[in-house]
């Protein structure tokens, strides 16, 4: 007959994983563009100011929208 070790590595073990609670109930989904590494600067930036004050990001849409006309 094979005898069979009991390891303790692996499956569950307590105090693993995720804390209870600080998953958030909201989040962002992941979305992927084509932009040559100029571009994709002026995203990065701008996705900073949207994601810390969109009340800004949208005034700067609405000022580039309102020259444009």
């Amino acid at each position: 007959m094979i005898e069979t070790k009991k390891t303790t590595w692996g499956g569950r073990r307590t105090g693993a994983g995720r804390p209870v609670g600080t998953k958030k109930d909201i989040t962002r989904k992941t979305r992927s563009i084509a932009a040559f590494d100029d571009e994709w600067e002026m995203i990065r930036q701008f996705s900073k100011i949207v994601k810390k004050d969109k009340d800004t990001a949208k005034k700067i849409l609405d000022g580039y929208y309102n020259e444009e006309k």
